[in-house]
């Protein structure tokens, strides 16, 4: 028979081991793509929905903004409100965001439980690729992901309301689009340019190992 404390030992180890490896699911370039997202994300909010950020990460923005602008120190107004020292400048605004993020974590940024679905897909719906379409599917669950990672983050509960307001904007899409009124959505990412693609099988077939036999056959395959 098996020792009992044995057995709670092990059951810690694969705890630890647990905790270990659902701290470490999101790699570093996905956190970075994540952390950009919400930070655009923010910058929207204390525009438009300043409400829903606390007070105190807002004055801290306003404070690493004038640190970072000396022109704007210099004609800051006495006592003027958090709001008030807010830069207009969307590229400065961003970095300040970005780096008031760096305080702890147990100090959040957002009113998380009265954020609503409606004011993430409001968003989502004034970003537009550099030609003037509207996001992709795939762009779009990047920065639906990125919300989810930012509720991680501070150890906050996404309400199923949140979960399901993306869902709700890609049938909305979907429909208008069918219907012939909306602006269709990109799906997927762009078709390999033909020009690169002649390129890789001509390094391929250049290459007699085993690996690259198989990388030129499977590409032809797909």
């Amino acid at each position: 028979m098996t020792d009992p404390s044995e057995t709670r030992d092990q059951l810690q180890q694969l705890r630890a081991r647990a905790a270990e490896i659902c701290a470490n699911r999101v790699c570093a370039r996905s956190r970075a793509v994540y952390r950009n997202s919400y930070t655009r994300f923010f910058v929207w909010l204390l525009t438009t929905r300043s409400t829903l950020l606390q007070p105190a990460f807002v004055s801290r923005v306003a404070d690493l903004a004038l640190d970072n602008d000396y022109s704007a120190t210099q004609d800051s107004v006495p006592h003027a409100s958090s709001f008030e020292r807010l830069p207009t400048d969307q590229k400065l605004l961003r970095a300040a965001v970005s780096r008031a993020l760096d305080g702890s974590i147990t100090q959040p940024p957002l009113r998380f439980q009265e954020l609503e679905a409606g004011d993430f897909v409001a968003w989502l719906l004034t970003l537009r690729t550099t030609t003037g379409a509207q996001l992709s599917f795939c762009a779009s669950n990047t920065h639906h992901a990125g919300r989810f990672n930012l509720f991680r983050v501070y150890k906050e509960r996404m309400p199923m309301t949140l979960e399901q307001g993306l869902t709700g904007l890609k049938k909305t899409i979907a429909a208008e689009t069918a219907a012939g009124t909306g602006q269709p959505m990109k799906i997927g990412k762009d078709a390999l340019p033909f020009d690169l693609y002649k390129f890789l099988c001509s390094v391929m077939l250049a290459d007699t190992l085993m690996d690259m036999v198989f990388a030129r056959t499977y590409t032809i395959i797909v």
